[in-house]
């Protein structure tokens, strides 16, 4: 079975150009915490467990001090050799390329001119409302197509199907660049005449028709409200043209890559997931996600068998159980049509991200700026949960919050630490910090890492 591969990367590239600072806040044990570092924590993710009797940006200071001072003791217990470690670097330094590639390739190409600005705005000023037809069945839009040509009215199709289990009908008002309307829906409502139908368009969960009920111009608008949107819009215009974008550029790169389902691996490694599943609900588990500790192969399923082979790569049921934790991607426990249905678009995405990752290489991207003090920043990171996780395990009859202190702060009392007091103090957070997360095919993950503090 041949994969084919046209499909959208429904992520946005969250990322600025801005000239590198250098600012030294603190130095640990030679590590250096620059000062754009802590404000991109600080303002990515909040504060964990946060103590609100102590000043934020010196939280934040002290949570990545204990960071570096726990990974640099976790790397002298040689925890850096865990096989969990590795996976987690190694999905760390795939996305982090993949990032940079569509950064280097696809940012400047996507920035807006001013007509394209000056239309979404005008739009903007603009609530439409829609009333909209949905299907997953492909034979009803069939149907529907047959009676658009036939001269049929938007009202006359709806009544047809008005008992239909099969069509889901909905009004909805919004504006250009409403954030909760698809941007294909938002795109075709503004082609569509007040009164007029569209024809039927396809989207991931479906078919639609829809129809304008209306189109009301906004006023009292202040001017510089509209400098704001237009500032807004420009932003949404970049965002939604790096996405087709990038799928473009992915569909380029896989055009001429001949990749291949294997029938029996496929059916080996998806007998596998339902029976792990079915054992989980079975153990009241509602956990959805694949464990390490879930993915013991058995003697009943042969994993070495090949599930998805290209020209550059062969993965094996062990492969793709190792692609699952990697990615924390979750296996419903429905049967074995769900988790035939969930795995394909997983393995088509997880193969994209192969090759993505190969063109990054391929650009030497590996030593820019970006991707070096992301691996690092994450590196540090799993080290210092893995090394929180291992003190508490050597040592479980103690209480845990109250060892963790103590061996924290011993490691600190012997770090040579410098930090720059007044560089600290001119730091000022304005706003809550927001967790702010970058989307795959697969889910949500932080942006950056939390920051978490054992110390309290």
């Amino acid at each position: 079975m041949k994969i084919k591969y046209i499909f959208i990367i429904p992520f946005y590239i969250a990322c600025t150009e801005s000239e590198p600072n250098v600012e030294a806040l603190a130095v640990v044990n030679g590590v250096t915490i620059t000062k754009a570092q802590l404000v991109s924590r600080l303002e990515l993710t909040p504060v964990l467990k946060s103590n609100a009797k102590t000043d934020l940006v010196e939280e934040a200071l002290n949570i990545i001090i204990d960071e570096i001072v726990v990974s640099q003791w976790a790397i002298k217990k040689r925890l850096d050799k865990k096989e969990n470690y590795n996976d987690h670097i190694s999905f760390t330094r795939r996305q982090a390329l993949i990032r940079e590639l569509f950064y280097i390739e696809i940012r400047n190409q996507s920035i807006p001119i001013k007509s394209e600005i000056e239309s979404a705005f005008q739009k903007s000023q603009q609530q439409i409302t829609i009333e909209i037809l949905f299907t997953q069945e492909q034979y009803i839009s069939d149907e529907w197509s047959n009676l658009i040509n036939t001269g049929k009215t938007f009202k006359e199709i709806e009544e047809v199907y008005d008992s239909s289990l099969f069509v889901q009908e909905s009004v909805v008002s919004f504006h250009w660049g409403d954030s909760n309307i698809p941007s294909k829906i938002q795109t075709i409502s503004y082609e569509t005449e007040v009164g007029g139908m569209s024809n039927v368009f396809k989207v991931p969960w479906g078919y639609g028709i829809l129809s304008v009920r209306s189109r009301v111009k906004d006023i009292f608008i202040n001017s510089s409200v509209h400098r704001q949107n237009r500032q807004e819009i420009s932003k949404l215009i970049q965002a939604r043209k790096e996405d087709i974008l990038a799928s473009m550029y992915t569909a380029r790169l896989l055009e001429n890559i001949n990749v291949e389902q294997i029938g029996r691996g496929f059916k080996e490694i998806s007998e596998y997931l339902e029976s792990r599943t079915y054992l989980n609900a079975n153990e009241g588990t509602a956990d959805r996600y694949v464990k390490d500790i879930e993915l013991q192969s058995g003697d009943k399923y042969d994993l070495s068998l090949m599930v998805v082979k290209s020209p550059d790569f062969e993965w094996d049921g062990n492969n793709i159980l190792t692609l699952l934790r990697q990615y924390n991607y979750p296996v419903t426990s429905d049967g074995i049509e769900s988790i035939n249905k969930s795995l394909m678009p997983f393995l088509k995405g997880a193969v994209r991200d192969y090759y993505l990752e190969k063109r990054a290489e391929q650009l030497g991207l590996e030593s820019n700026v970006r991707v070096r003090d992301d691996i690092e920043m994450w590196s540090r990171y799993y080290l210092y949960m893995l090394g929180v996780s291992e003190m508490i395990m050597a040592d479980s009859k103690r209480d845990a919050q109250k060892m963790l202190r103590e061996e924290i702060n011993k490691l600190r009392s012997k770090a040579n630490i410098e930090i720059d007091s007044e560089m600290v103090q001119t730091i000022r957070i304005t706003g809550i910090p927001m967790i702010v997360l970058w989307n795959n095919d697969f889910g949500k993950n932080l942006a950056v890492p939390p920051l978490l503090s054992f110390q309290n």
